[in-house]
C-alpha cells in the first residue's frame, strides 16, 4: 500500500454502541496517523445519521465512505446502510453483496478485507453488540499481526459481541469505552509501521470481492443439511482454522451463535403460525357446528362441535409451550 495509509482502525459495534463510538470518537487526535474505517449494524431502510453524529465531537473528518475512496489518514468513513465496507488496496469499495449473520454491512466482512491488505498495520476494535458478528473477522486481524481492542462487557450496554470477541482473541485488550480512544492514538504514535500480512494461499481465508458479494477461495466445503434462513438454500461448512462458518451457495454467510439464534426464531415464528392456524380451524369448526344445529342437523353439529373443542385444546397446549420458549441458556455460546 505505497500510496495509502501505514495504519488502519477498524471498529465494528451494534447495538449499544452508539455513545461509546462518540465518547472514542472524540478522544482521538486530530493529527491521528491511522485511518478509521467503522461499521455499526443499522437497518438497510434507514437515513444513518451516524456521520453527522459523530462529526459533532470529532476534530477528524468524518463521512460514509464512498466507492472507490481513497483510504485516508486522519479521515473516519463509515459504512453506509445496507452496504459492506471493504479495505481493497489503497482504496475503499462498497459491496452489495450477500448479508453475514443478516447484517449489511457487517463488521466480519470489513475486518477479514482488512486482514488480508499487505503492508499495513491494523487495529481491530469491538463495541457492544448481540450475538458475535466481527469475532471472527478480529482473529485474522490479530493472525495477520494486528493488535485487537474490545470493550469491557462490564461496561458495554450488550455484551455478546465483546465476550464472543474476547474468545475468539483471547490476547484482546479489554477497555471500558472511556479509555479505547487513548489505546488507539497511542497505538498509533508507537505502533509497528507495517503489519503482517495473511500469507497467500492459506485455506482458512475467505476473499471478499467487492461488487460480486463474497466467496470463499481454497475451502474445503461439506454440506450441512441445514437451510439457510436467508434464501433457504444448503448451508455448506468448512473445518478451517477457528470458529466453524456456514454460507450458501450465494454467498449468506453465518456463524454457530446467529445461526442458532436465526433458527430458534424461524421455529418460534412457525410455531405461532401454527397456534394462528389451529385457532382459525376451530372458529370454523363453530361456524359450522353453529349452522349444522340451526338446520336441525344434530349429529354434525355435534361432530365439529367436538372438533372445535379438541382444535382448542391443541392450540392452548402450543400456546402454552411458547409461553416458555425462553432458551435458560446464556445468549452466548462462549461463557466468560
Amino acid at each position: 500500500m505505497p500510496g495509502g495509509p501505514r495504519r488502519i482502525v477498524t471498529i465494528g459495534g451494534s447495538a449499544g454502541s452508539i455513545e461509546v463510538l462518540k465518547t472514542i470518537v472524540a478522544g482521538l487526535k486530530a493529527e491521528l496517523p491511522a485511518a478509521v474505517l467503522v461499521v455499526v449494524h443499522i437497518l438497510p431502510s434507514s437515513e444513518s445519521r451516524l456521520p453527522k453524529l459523530l462529526a459533532g465531537r470529532s476534530r477528524l473528518p468524518v463521512r460514509h465512505a464512498a466507492n472507490g475512496e481513497p483510504i485516508a489518514e486522519g479521515t473516519v468513513l463509515v459504512a453506509p446502510p445496507d452496504h459492506h465496507l471493504l479495505v481493497n488496496g489503497d482504496d475503499v469499495a462498497l459491496s452489495h453483496g450477500p448479508m453475514e449473520n443478516s447484517s449489511r454491512p457487517s463488521i466480519d466482512v470489513l475486518f477479514r478485507s482488512a486482514a488480508q491488505t499487505s503492508g499495513v498495520a491494523l487495529c481491530g476494535v469491538i463495541l457492544s453488540g448481540t450475538l458475535d458478528d466481527g469475532a471472527d473477522g478480529l482473529r485474522r486481524m490479530v493472525d495477520a499481526g494486528g493488535v485487537a481492542i474490545v470493550q469491557d462487557p462490564e461496561d458495554a450496554q450488550q455484551r455478546d459481541m465483546p465476550v464472543n470477541a474476547i474468545a475468539s482473541c483471547p490476547t484482546s485488550r479489554v477497555l471500558p469505552g472511556d479509555m479505547i480512544a487513548a489505546a488507539i492514538n497511542e497505538w498509533a504514535d508507537d505502533g509497528p509501521t507495517g503489519g503482517g500480512a495473511l500469507a497467500k494461499g492459506r485455506s482458512d481465508v475467505v476473499a471478499d470481492e467487492p461488487g460480486d458479494g463474497i466467496s470463499l477461495v481454497g475451502e474445503s466445503l461439506r454440506p450441512t443439511g441445514l437451510t439457510c434462513p436467508e434464501c433457504r438454500g444448503v448451508l455448506w461448512t468448512s473445518d478451517g482454522a477457528g470458529e466453524p462458518h456456514f454460507r450458501c451457495r450465494v454467498g449468506h454467510r453465518f456463524t454457530f451463535e446467529t445461526l442458532r439464534h436465526l433458527q430458534r426464531t424461524e421455529v418460534e415464528r412457525s410455531m405461532w403460525a401454527a397456534v394462528r392456524a389451529l385457532e382459525e380451524e376451530a372458529s370454523l369448526c363453530r361456524q359450522i357446528a353453529t349452522r349444522a344445529e340451526s338446520n336441525g342437523r344434530l349429529g354434525l353439529a355435534m361432530r365439529f362441535g367436538r372438533r372445535h373443542d379438541s382444535t382448542l385444546r391443541h392450540a392452548d397446549t402450543l400456546r402454552d409451550l411458547l409461553h416458555h420458549f425462553g432458551d435458560p441458556a446464556p445468549v452466548s455460546g462462549r461463557e466468560s
